[in-house]
């Protein structure tokens, strides 16, 4: 079934996520909780793009009304308008089984298979992921955003100000990836 259709379902696999993790420095690990769902152009898993980047006119809305009890949307999201873009860290809510493996496809290897962290795949111990898109203003308290590569619906998890001074690599320093 459709998991942004029904929040607490996403609020339980998050938390059986974290529940399995047991603790972190001898703390139990909070329990992820959605800000909201994101409405976006892209209604299913396979016609979304895989990165934001390929779609840059791609606009969508992220209503943040899922926060926890007291929690003043319009006051979490002051002063986020003066950045131009923003990270959304979100839940990989279409996978639809456990997909926690080694070795996936990577498009670009056509058929090939690598390691999982070499890759951006959803299908991951932790199906959580990243998005860089661009923000083109706030509403209350909704964020309108543009560049967005997420199914109509997903569960977002976190939204954080892009710093190119801390989220770049540090002037002068050698950026690779792989050639394939």
């Amino acid at each position: 079934r459709s998991l942004h259709r029904a929040p607490n379902t996403c609020v339980y696999m998050l938390s059986c996520l974290v529940l399995t993790a047991g603790c972190w420095q001898g703390a139990p690990w909070p329990t992820l909780r959605p800000i909201g769902t994101i409405e976006t152009c892209f209604t299913e898993k396979f016609a979304t793009p895989r990165q934001g980047a390929v779609v840059p006119d791609a606009l969508a809305r992220l209503k943040l009304d899922t926060l926890e009890d007291g929690v003043d949307a319009r006051a979490a999201l002051d002063g986020l308008e003066a950045y131009s873009h923003v990270w959304l860290v979100w839940a990989a809510h279409l996978n639809g089984h456990a997909a926690a493996r080694a070795k996936v496809q990577a498009p670009h290897l056509r058929g090939g298979r690598t390691g999982v962290f070499a890759t951006r795949s959803p299908f991951r111990q932790n199906p959580l992921g990243l998005s860089l898109v661009q923000l083109r203003g706030i509403q209350g308290d909704t964020v309108l955003l543009s560049g967005v590569d997420l199914v109509s619906g997903t569960p977002v998890i976190d939204l954080k100000p892009y710093i190119p001074a801390y989220d770049a690599p540090a002037p002068g320093s050698t950026c690779r990836t792989a050639d394939w």
